[in-house]
């Protein structure tokens, strides 16, 4: 498939052609990420967002109007996500107990030390959990997004996510088993995995 503007990509997206699907998204891809970025700092993060952005334009494909700007629509979608990501951060007690406890001058070298070695450990010990594993404790911990929320975006029943979270948070805590668990709470709420 060889089509040569963006309305012709709309008109087969809403038709559902997984081919101009693909041609958006190469489009496309790099501007978002690059906007993502802008904004997080964070690269694993702004990474999730663009798949999610994706994700959702996919699913809702059938409901994309031939006037609709896909451009506006991948940004709107974008920035929602964001918001929803900083939101659920700023608002768990977890975080501001971690903002208080990295801006508290009593915090020693010595403890700093030890949080930055957790963040490594975890880093690794995150990196050896499945994908599913991986992705739905990011999107859960760090995003704060909704089991169902899940379920939908990543095209699972709502029980397997339930059973992914449990599976990876296990598994992340026989890997940390010599940390204490709060420490993984807030890195999660800090959104410092990567």
């Amino acid at each position: 498939m060889h089509l040569t503007n963006e309305n012709e990509l709309i008109e087969a997206l809403t038709n559902g052609s997984y081919d101009a699907f693909s041609e958006l998204y190469r489009m496309y891809i790099d501007r978002l990420y690059s906007f993502c970025f802008s904004i997080t700092k964070d690269s694993a993060l702004s990474k999730d967002i663009v798949q999610d952005t994706f994700i959702q334009l996919w699913n809702n494909h059938s409901n994309i109007r031939s006037t609709n700007s896909i451009k506006g629509l991948l940004f709107t979608i974008a920035k929602g996500r964001l918001i929803n990501a900083y939101r659920s951060m700023v608002n768990s007690n977890l975080y501001k107990e971690y903002l208080i406890y990295n801006q508290t001058e009593v915090a020693s070298t010595d403890q700093k030390l030890i949080y930055e070695d957790f963040l490594n450990r975890l880093n690794k010990s995150m990196n050896k959990l499945s994908s599913t594993q991986k992705n739905v404790i990011m999107m859960s911990k760090i995003e704060g997004m909704k089991i169902k929320e899940i379920a939908e975006t990543l095209n699972l029943s709502e029980q397997t996510v339930k059973n992914q979270i449990s599976i990876g948070m296990k598994s992340l805590r026989q890997m940390l088993k010599n940390t204490d668990f709060i420490l993984l709470l807030l890195t999660f709420v800090n959104n410092q995995v990567k």
